[in-house]
């Protein structure tokens, strides 16, 4: 028997060729899916299955490393890293202390290295013999991996490479300097950007770091080594504080990003930046929201002579303040102009989706808005959004099946989103405030005003800026739950805007509106929706078109024919805008006020509409007088959608009763609660409105 770590200077031929010798190599002696049993049974380890199995991955299947992980008590990376311990003294007695000075050089110089090849070690040494230094090496077994054969391209083994990481610490520090910016620039050379910063922040090498964190795609990478450079140097490059911005917004990491802010700010003064920096810090990090401040023009964005995808999220970001201060228009055209600009970036294409999506719903038009979140999804197929951009997918895409009172899509959503944020370090700021908002609003919608406005109140909380709950406020009006103190808070905010010239959304005006016509100042109300109507037509705002509306009419009296014909007028342009996009939501809010028009409405006007606007009214009346006591239940409980999915498969009755083990006159009210949920009176009508719903295939 020999047992070695390097092939034995003994001929074995002989043996080989007689059948009579069996040889080992480390590759064979390798514990992979063994390695676990291993650690539970031989080392007898108590720790929970994920650590096992990092303490594992860590050895790479080296027995010798899961006794050294095992009995140092820690692992991935930690074992080595406390200067010394019996770890450090078994690999300096039994390798590295029996390696030539030329070995232990190479090793202790590349040690520090995520990989290296010839062409990486050539900058590093003067007349090294690449090969043959790799051919020593591998004689020894000295847990060189071979990444990439054909390139040529190797590194070290985890516990190795933590040991050589020491000795490399232990280096004068000009020595370290030196080795690691040459090192960084081979990678450079070889398009490894990444690699190169990473030295190069280890070297506190800041510039030329900055230089190769600019040259890459912004990931988690680069997000990370941006991260690891001072603040007040990451300000300093607008390109790179820009990107830091971003990452930070995206990861959910809202400490770093007010961090980096609160630097800029006190760094930039007197730049156009700072206005919308400060205005982003405080929707995002701030209980309190300042008011938007003035866009930036085109023309200052490129006046700054930035990176296209740097200027691309400025454009982003002024076209979500053209959003709030109602350019409609012109928030479009940043967003396009934005998009084009951006290449590699994933984060901002999927920055660029979101802003799109929200003016989409902000003026009425779901289907684009659903359209878009398509995108997002595809986007998200073909790479790994970050927290953000998965996030705020969820977030945005409930609050369009919300205003088309999809009720179980948007919860689902909503779950979705709320399970992303349990563990997470989210501020109490815009993230969560976001959530907090559509479930007060999802709880409105299902009939569950009670405790959605407890959920409002808290929102609201002692807060002076009323203004960004406004659609909560609506709701919390209709259900005729605001105190008096609340509608004055309301009303004063609303006056104070106006004398100040500050920008309020149709959504809040229309919030006063109801307050006004309900103190019985009918023409102040009438005259603020008539301006709302005016602007909405204008820019083409379908869904504060049809709010505005559907308010109008409760201020038309009908004891006139005129009257009559007004309000009617009033509630078919209403459907007529809102059809086509499904735009329930108002419909049900106001649900109280229309149900003495419909009749009429449809007596009227019936043979004036067309076949899709026919149904829509109908799918609007079940809607509205199912969740007025629907609690949180979908329009069909889940044995229904069961039972109509068996009707849609032309099965009787005693048929489905047997598939679904269920009693015959269970299937008979199930199939009659069906019919009058769904507004029907047959099996084949049942099935097409069950499609037609989406509630079957």
């Amino acid at each position: 028997f020999l047992l070695s770590r390097g092939d034995p200077p003994v001929y074995l031929g002989a043996l080989a060729v007689s059948g009579r010798l069996l040889f080992l190599s480390s590759e064979d002696m390798k514990l992979s899916p063994e390695s676990l049993q291993f650690l539970k049974k031989t080392m007898k380890l108590k720790d929970d299955e994920t650590r096992l199995r990092q303490i594992s991955a860590f050895a790479e299947g080296w027995v010798g490393g899961l006794q050294l992980a095992a009995a140092g008590g820690d692992f991935s990376g930690e074992l080595l890293k406390q200067g010394g311990g019996f770890a450090a003294e078994y690999l300096t007695r039994e390798i590295f202390g029996k390696l030539s000075p030329g070995e232990q050089n190479f090793l202790v110089t590349t040690g520090v290295l995520s990989w290296f090849s010839g062409d990486i070690c050539a900058g590093l040494f003067e007349n090294l013999d690449f090969p043959s230094m790799l051919e020593e090496l591998q004689n020894k077994n000295l847990f060189v991996v071979c990444i990439d054969e054909e390139k040529g391209i190797y590194r070290y083994h985890n516990i190795l490479s933590e040991y050589l990481k020491q000795r490399f610490s232990e280096l004068p520090n000009a020595r370290k300097k030196a080795i690691l910016q040459k090192a960084a620039s081979g990678f450079a050379a070889d398009g490894d950007y990444g690699e190169a910063a990473r030295l190069l922040i280890q070297a506190e090498d800041y510039d030329g770091a900055a230089e190769n964190i600019l040259k890459m795609a912004l990931d988690t990478d680069a997000g990370e080594y941006i991260n690891r450079i001072p603040n007040d140097y990451v300000v300093q490059n607008i390109d790179l504080a820009g990107r830091s911005l971003i990452y930070n917004v995206d990861c959910g990491n809202m400490a770093k990003f007010d961090e980096v802010c609160n630097t800029a700010l006190a760094e930039w003064k007197d730049s156009p930046l700072c206005d919308l920096l400060r205005y982003a810090r405080s929707l995002l990090t701030r209980d309190r929201v300042e008011n938007p401040p003035q866009p930036i023009s085109v023309a200052d964005v490129e006046k700054l002579k930035l990176d296209p995808e740097t200027a691309a999220f400025i454009l982003l970001g002024t076209a979500n303040l053209l959003v709030m201060d109602r350019r409609y228009t012109v928030a479009a055209e940043y967003a396009e102009r934005a998009q084009k600009m951006i290449t590699a970036n994933v984060s901002l294409h999927y920055f660029a989706y979101s802003l799109k999506s929200q003016l989409a719903e902000e003026t009425g038009r779901l289907n684009d808005a659903l359209q878009t979140y398509r995108q997002m999804k595809v986007l998200f197929e073909k790479s790994e959004p970050a927290f953000m951009s998965q996030y705020n997918y969820r977030i945005g895409i409930a609050g369009v099946y919300l205003k088309r009172m999809e009720l179980a899509q948007a919860r689902k959503m909503l779950d979705e989103a709320g399970e992303m944020l349990r563990g997470e370090n989210i501020p109490e700021s815009m993230v969560r405030f976001s959530l907090d908002y559509n479930e007060a609003e999802y709880n409105m919608l299902c009939g569950q005003s009670e405790k959605g406005a407890a959920l409002i109140r808290r929102i609201i909380g002692g807060s002076t800026d009323l203004r960004r709950a406004d659609r909560l406020l609506i709701e919390l009006s209709a259900e005729g739950l605001t105190d008096d103190a609340l509608k004055e808070n309301i009303l004063a905010e609303y006056k104070t805007c106006v004398k100040a010239g500050k920008s309020v959304s149709p959504a809040y005006e229309l919030l006063c509106v109801r307050l006004y016509f309900k103190k019985g100042e009918t023409e102040k109300a009438r005259g603020i929706t008539e301006n709302v109507l005016t602007f909405t037509r204008e820019n083409q705002n379908r869904l504060r078109l049809v709010e505005a509306d559907l308010l109008l009419i409760q201020m038309t009296d009908e004891s006139a024919p005129a009257g009559k014909r007004r309000r009617n007028n009033l509630l078919r342009e209403a459907v007529y805008y809102s059809w086509e996009d499904r735009i329930i939501q108002p419909f049900y809010v106001e649900r109280r006020a229309l149900n003495a028009l419909w009749k009429d409405f449809n007596a009227s006007l019936s043979d004036k509409l067309s076949e899709q606007e026919r149904l829509f009214v109908r799918d609007v009346m079940r809607i509205c007088s199912q969740q007025e006591n629907a609690g949180d239940k979908g329009l069909l409980s889940s044995r229904e959608q069961e039972v109509l999915a068996e009707l849609a498969k032309g099965k009787t009755n005693p048929q489905i009763a047997e598939d679904l083990c269920i009693s015959l006159s269970t299937v008979k009210t199930h199939v009659l609660s069906i019919y009058g949920k769904l507004g029907v009176s047959s099996r084949v009508s049942a099935a097409k409105e069950g499609k037609r719903l989406g509630l079957i295939r």
